[in-house]
């Protein structure tokens, strides 16, 4: 008797399978929406942590009105010890061209430490008079180009180079500019078009303009915790850099008496980056749409299951009569299409979920390589919690429904 039940449950599925198919791909679609982008912020915050890692991205940024030396940069690091690397960042604009058009680029010491650049083509320098850039999505200036500094540089700036012009030999991803945004300046249209990256002996050090710090200790880009541990570690630093500097800024006084000079000093954190947030800020996004979307597909879910129940009850009045005289209860047969409304679910929920979370992220990926480019693709994240949370809601809409309609149906058959 109940190889026979089982028998007329599979050939209900055979014979509607239209209707099976229909169910299990609404499901499908509810849970691959919902899934897919709720998986999204995850696997991108991991792929941006993997990214600050390698890279080593600092986690405080000091900035000086009168810059940083090296035995100023060394006392600092002895007195944070064993803790932290810290690392002395050069970086000077300067009106350039390459072939025939200008451009104003921003040239960057190359770390070795903190805040290292990825290379994504070509090769690092091995002269002084090469160079590699940041990449653009533009990509006007490319590898085998020569970046020559105009003559309409004032005087101080062309001083600190030690050439006129540097041949491009790569292309590098920097976890300071993981966005297309640039950093102001003076020069020009007030926009810097390109980053620019030599090594120290192709320039002329007097001062580091900015002071990198990265911690040993192991946060999770993106965190509260993270956060919170680089709020104290600047309460910390302040007392402790400024006496630094201060001995400098006094002698500056006494030999020269400008009232005009002053020592600021600028405590910064990634959240202060623009491309650091701005990526937080475009995941934020994407979460919210995950949780509006994917309701309007359960509501629809609800609705088709409901419509597709009732006729296909209907339809079987006959066979619902056979069932009620060979002794079958209404709990027997309601349960007969619980498992016809409720299998469907549940293959539609893993499939959903399975194709949902590897495509989603994939695409927005792809998508928003336009606007950021760091990394090396995005890996597939899974999370059991959020599997676990479709299949239950999944399986209650579609069964739940299908409760409601049923038994409302065969309470009206005679």
């Amino acid at each position: 008797m109940v190889n026979a039940y089982n028998k007329n449950i599979l050939r209900t599925i055979k014979q509607s399978i239209g209707r099976y198919i229909a169910i299990m791909a609404i499901i499908a679609l509810g849970v691959g929406f919902f899934a897919g982008l709720k998986s999204t912020k995850p696997a991108f915050c991991n792929k941006a942590d993997v990214f600050f890692r390698d890279t080593c991205m600092y986690d405080v940024r000091i900035v000086s009105s009168l810059g940083f030396t090296a035995d100023e940069i060394e006392k600092i690091s002895e007195i944070l010890g064993d803790d932290a690397y810290v690392e002395g960042e050069f970086y000077e604009d300067a009106i350039c061209s390459a072939g025939k058009e200008m451009y104003v680029c921003r040239f960057f010491s190359i770390n070795e430490k903190v805040s290292l650049v990825n290379l994504t083509a070509g090769r690092f320098p091995e002269r002084y008079d090469e160079c590699v850039i940041s990449y653009s999505p533009s990509r006007d200036v490319k590898i085998g180009d020569v970046i020559e500094l105009d003559n309409s540089n004032p005087y101080t700036t062309v001083n600190r180079f030690d050439c006129m012009s540097y041949k491009v030999v790569g292309i590098v991803q920097s976890p300071q500019y993981i966005g297309t945004d640039r950093d102001s300046t003076t020069l020009g249209g007030g926009k810097i078009t390109t980053n620019v990256y030599v090594y120290d002996d192709s320039v002329d050090i007097l001062f580091y303009k900015a002071l990198n710090i990265k911690y040993k200790k192991d946060f999770k880009a993106y965190s509260s915790e993270y956060n919170d541990f680089t709020h104290d570690e600047i309460v910390r630093l302040k007392p402790l850099v400024k006496p630094i500097l201060e001995k400098r800024y006094n002698s500056y006084q006494e030999s020269v008496n400008d009232e005009s000079l002053s020592l600021d000093l600028y405590y910064l954190t990634r959240n202060e980056n623009t491309g650091y947030t701005s990526f937080r800020n475009d995941m934020d996004i994407v979460e919210n749409v995950s949780k509006v979307f994917p309701v309007f597909f359960l509501i629809i879910a609800a609705l088709v299951c409901s419509t597709t129940m009732a006729r296909m009850i209907d339809e079987e009045r006959e066979t619902i009569g056979v069932l009620m005289a060979m002794g079958y209860s209404d709990v027997r047969i309601l349960m007969k299409y619980l498992m016809y409304s409720g299998s469907a679910a549940v293959i539609g929920c893993i499939g959903g979920f399975l194709i949902g979370t590897r495509l989603f992220p994939y695409v927005i990926d792809h998508a928003y390589g336009i606007l950021y480019n760091f990394g090396n693709g995005i890996d597939y994240y899974f999370s059991p919690v959020l599997f676990l949370w479709c299949f239950i809601v999944s399986l209650l809409c579609i069964v739940g429904t299908t409760w409601y309609t049923c038994g409302r149906e065969l309470k009206t058959m005679p």
